[in-house]
């Protein structure tokens, strides 16, 4: 099997459930979505790593559609928040599944797609 490399974005973020380590990789569209979130509890990182499967469930296709459909997840997650948002980056990050908007969005910001 030959290795796949794929170029990615990985970011520090502050969120609500403690630092999230998220890292988008992919070649130009991402393809998988990777997270560790920091010593804040079992629940947390669960919660992070059910939303990294479902948006790798999404990206895990050959749908010439896919850019739209990373948008359509951004546009989901962006803005879902808590009651204790916090700044990270300049950034205002009202929950996990706002840091994977971001992250997605720095990432097609980036490579252009």
């Amino acid at each position: 099997m030959t290795a796949r490399v794929m170029e990615g974005i990985s970011t520090c973020k502050a969120t609500p459930s403690g630092k999230a380590y998220i890292t988008v990789n992919g070649n130009g569209l991402p393809a998988q979505v990777l997270v560790q979130v920091d010593k804040n509890g079992a629940e947390s990182l669960a919660n992070a790593q059910a939303i990294a499967g479902l948006i790798n469930l999404v990206l895990d296709t050959r749908d010439r559609a896919l850019p739209e459909r990373v948008q359509d997840i951004i546009d989901t997650l962006s803005g879902i928040s808590t009651n204790h948002p916090v700044s990270s980056g300049g950034q205002r990050v009202g929950s996990l599944a706002d840091a994977f908007a971001q992250c997605l969005a720095d990432y097609m910001q980036r490579y252009g797609a």
